[in-house]
């Protein structure tokens, strides 16, 4: 039997899908099913916030957002069933966010625009990657990537900021 994987990692390579045959992909793990279960209950409390929802102010999740990332969410589950994302929340502003966990690796995905997911890929000691995908229409192709890393703190720098 063949089966695609979605992989957020192979994004940043330019690769949305890979085909995998292996005994692990045909019997889904029941750890698998329970954390889709879980980020879809996240996704549903997240879309019935209200107005205020964070006591600060925050407006209540757009529709459209909430659409989007219900699709984003089911094409990742339908394209790589054995590993669901680690959690699923919703800043103030009104972007959400959809992390995965790759060993030290952090792959998250944003979602503000209803058609355009915004990727970044951080590891320790490497530079972080931006880049954005299309959720509908084109396909996986990349739009554009960006790197940013961080400038190296001086030795007393970091000395003094934990001496306060």
């Amino acid at each position: 039997m063949y089966e695609f994987a979605f992989d957020p990692l192979a994004l940043s390579a330019g690769i949305a899908a890979r085909l995998i045959v292996s005994p692990e992909t045909i019997s889904v793990d029941i750890r698998a099913i329970q954390a889709w279960h879980d980020r879809e209950f996240e996704l549903t409390a997240i879309r019935e916030l209200g107005e205020n929802w964070d006591g600060y102010g925050a407006d209540a999740p757009s529709v459209a957002v909430m659409d989007a990332a219900s699709l984003f969410l089911a094409i990742c589950k339908k394209i790589n069933c054995t590993h669901a994302p680690v959690r699923i929340a919703l800043s103030p502003s009104g972007v959400l966010s959809v992390d995965w966990l790759y060993g030290d690796t952090l792959v998250r995905a944003e979602i503000e625009d209803p058609n355009e997911i915004e990727w970044m890929k951080a590891t320790p000691g490497r530079s972080t990657e931006f880049f954005t995908t299309e959720l509908i229409g084109a396909g996986p192709e990349i739009e554009q990537v960006q790197t940013w890393q961080p400038a190296p703190v001086a030795e007393d720098e970091l000395t003094l900021a934990y001496a306060r």
